[in-house]
């Protein structure tokens, strides 16, 4: 989604929402600058377009400053100066981790949606564990989500090829790569082992069954199969995408300890 501001009198952009957020951040633009996208009908003030990205006024006399991470206002004496930002407390343990793992801080690519995890495509994940919050000790894994409208799921009930197709076609894809400790690898290998092990016992019961012209033994095994296929396939996965849009990723299956680090998303779905 492409934002236009109007700074002295002069339009300026596009910028993504994350680089609108970064402008209220860095005081670029407040809650009276208009701002205009494709589908509104005039320019509104950001605060009446935006009202949930919009921090809170301070008691008046009372000098505050943006945290340059989350773009919230807080008094002068509340911040402290890192790398030249202004971080608040809730944002300083994450950007002091980030930077002692990276070496570089990356603002507003991490946050917390009740028990989902939102970042941008290119966010560096911190070293804990997705599944406990356990250090990772620097072992990630590579996951490649796939999104797409629930509604297309319709079109099983009347072609599954039909439905294959108009997924592939319509679905977003994204890769990002999570932390994971030695207990929760073990058990991702011992789920894909049962995975397979299950689907090569479905196989075989399903040949037994032919030799023995038997119906019964041809759908137990189908059962095992698929059974096997579903449970190896969704154990393994770890975490899953929720929603993918062009600017963000929303992601399901992370415990409530790490996403506890982040600050909390604001921006909607």
């Amino acid at each position: 989604m492409e934002w236009y501001y109007a700074k002295d009198k002069v339009q300026k952009g596009p910028v993504d929402q994350k680089q609108l957020r970064a402008l209220l951040a860095t005081g670029e633009i407040d809650a009276s600058t208009l701002i205009w996208r494709d589908g509104m009908a005039d320019w509104q003030p950001f605060g009446k377009a935006m009202p949930t990205m919009v921090p809170p006024k301070l008691p008046d006399g009372q000098s505050g400053h943006a945290c340059s991470r989350c773009g919230k206002i807080h008094l002068e004496g509340d911040l402290i100066k890192f790398e030249g930002h202004l971080i608040c407390s809730l944002c300083k343990p994450f950007v002091f981790q980030q930077f002692k793992e990276t070496g570089r801080i990356v603002f507003g690519s991490l946050w917390r949606s009740g028990k989902i995890l939102v970042m941008t495509p290119d966010a560096d994940l911190p070293d804990f564990c997705v599944k406990c919050n356990a250090p990772a000790t620097g072992q990630r894994l590579k996951r490649n989500l796939f999104w797409h409208n629930p509604l297309l799921y319709l079109l099983i009930l009347i072609n599954l090829i039909i439905y294959a197709i108009a997924a592939s076609l319509s679905g977003k894809k994204a890769s990002i790569h999570i932390g994971l400790c030695d207990r929760h690898r073990k058990n991702r290998w011992i789920a894909m082992a049962c995975g397979w092990g299950s689907f090569a016992l479905g196989i075989l019961i399903i040949a037994v069954s032919g030799s023995m012209e038997s119906w019964v033994m041809f759908f137990l095994g189908l059962t095992v199969l698929l059974v096997g296929i579903i449970a190896g396939v969704s154990l393994s996965a770890v975490v899953s995408a929720k929603k993918i849009t062009a600017g963000h990723l929303f992601v399901k299956g992370v415990c409530p300890e790490y996403l506890a680090r982040l600050p909390e998303w604001t921006g909607g779905e």
